[in-house]
């Protein structure tokens, strides 16, 4: 999986989470603007699609462990930034452990896919 797709399958988690998902992101009266969605959605999918490539350009050798770990924070640390600053939709703290939860489980998967593929693709033969 290369970062084109990483970033695309982030973007459309995020995206899709926050707009489709009632009473995670906002009141299910309340539609949020698409406008503000797809900020957050491209910002937070652009640095969760990030976290392998930053690793290999840093010469850090990545783990599972360390994929989770900074995928935790980053996807945990938007919605909860999110939740303070009133932008477009404000999740409640239910809305910030589920959706960090599931943007966090989509992340980690995207990123350990890159990096099996890497690790495949520089094993000696």
């Amino acid at each position: 999986m290369n970062y084109v797709w990483a970033l695309a399958i982030n973007f459309l988690a995020v995206f899709g989470l926050v707009r489709f998902a009632p009473g995670i992101a906002a009141a299910y009266s309340e539609p949020s603007p698409v406008g503000s969605d797809l900020l957050f959605a491209a910002i937070t999918a652009l640095f969760n699609a990030s976290v392998f490539p930053v690793l290999i350009l840093v010469g850090i050798f990545p783990t599972k462990l360390k994929l989770a770990v900074l995928n935790a924070i980053i996807s945990f640390g938007a919605f909860t930034l999110i939740a303070m600053i009133p932008f477009g939709f404000q999740p409640n703290p239910g809305g910030v452990a589920i959706g960090g939860g599931l943007i966090w489980l989509i992340s980690f998967l995207v990123s350990y896919f890159q990096m099996r593929r890497w690790i495949n693709m520089h094993r000696p033969s």
